[in-house]
């Protein structure tokens, strides 16, 4: 098995790019199972504006943040708590122009997390559930950290509901 170290630092070799791409169809360089197009379903249903700021709870290497950033305009913040991917993440913006939208940090989603109460307008978290075992507490920290009347849209990578 790779670790997740060496997972994240070869994330950018031309046969992952290639091989996500085929699998997806758009390779935004997600982590995931998820396609462009069920990004953009989960993107819709935060009902954002380009003055609002996301949490992005286990970003990885970065990619489908930028990919929201682009798509509405908006700030994101990812969060992951995997070094290595919050470097790739990091090193990705730095050289785009959505450096100042775009904020990657290190930070564990089973802790209390960083920020202060009400500082989010959304919170996507896609296909990283399972890694989370006491989930009424993680959803009690999203809950603190997102302002009131706001969304929170997750997938969990190891439910099948049958649809």
């Amino acid at each position: 098995m790779i670790s997740l170290t060496a997972r994240y630092s070869h994330f950018t070799k031309q046969v992952l790019e290639t091989i996500r791409k085929e699998t997806f169809g758009q390779d935004i360089g997600q982590n995931s199972w998820t396609t462009v197009e069920e990004y953009d379903r989960f993107i819709s249903w935060l009902d954002l504006r380009p003055e609002h700021h996301v949490l992005e709870v286990a970003s990885g290497s970065g990619g489908p943040a930028r990919y929201l950033a682009n798509s509405v305009s908006c700030r994101v913040t990812g969060i992951d708590a995997n070094e290595a991917g919050v470097a790739t993440a990091t090193l990705s913006v730095a050289s785009s122009n959505q450096a100042d939208r775009i904020t990657f940090e290190v930070a564990d989603a089973n802790s209390p997390l960083p920020f202060d109460d009400n500082s989010f307008d959304a919170i996507l978290c896609i296909d990283s559930m399972n890694h989370f075992p006491d989930r009424l507490k993680v959803f009690q920290e999203w809950r603190r950290v997102l302002r009131p009347g706001r969304r929170a849209v997750f997938t969990d990578p190891v439910v099948i509901t049958g649809q």
